[in-house]
């Protein structure tokens, strides 16, 4: 039990060591320093009746998202799923490579149907061209 006393000087180097000395408590606030700040009566007349109105009311936070909106939305699951629907199309759709080849096919069938269709006409005045000379000469 010895060990666990505490002597007089003990005491009196923990209090040197750890209280507060004269000068530090200069530098606290005193009473006539709280005296200055806000009291509840002044809280009330900080904000007037015009300066609430354009803060939101409970019937403006109503139309807010509730938990069980929130539940309807995508989660990081469902936008996982879209990620690799993405990536599937991706690798199934046209590059634009492939676009300028199908134009170029299709381009270049364009332009045989158009020589196949002037050949056409040219012939189909020729054969009227031909026939009007017959009719012509049988006189009719």
């Amino acid at each position: 039990m010895a060990n666990d006393t505490v002597t007089t000087n003990e005491l009196l180097e923990f209090m040197k060591d750890n209280m507060v000395t004269k000068e530090d408590a200069k530098s606290f606030a005193t009473k006539d320093d709280l005296k200055g700040f806000a009291t509840k009566e002044d809280a009330k007349s900080f904000a007037t009746k015009d300066d609430l109105k354009g803060f939101a009311t409970k019937d403006d936070l109503k139309g807010f998202a509730t938990k069980d909106d929130l539940k309807s939305f995508a989660t990081k699951d469902d936008l996982f799923e879209i990620k690799e629907d993405i990536k599937d199309i991706k690798a199934n759709m046209a590059t634009k490579d492939d676009l300028r080849t199908v134009k170029d096919d299709l381009t270049g069938l364009i332009d045989g149907l158009t020589k196949n269709f002037n050949r056409h006409d040219s012939e189909i005045c020729a054969l009227r061209s031909r026939c009007s000379r017959i009719e012509r000469h049988v006189g009719m």
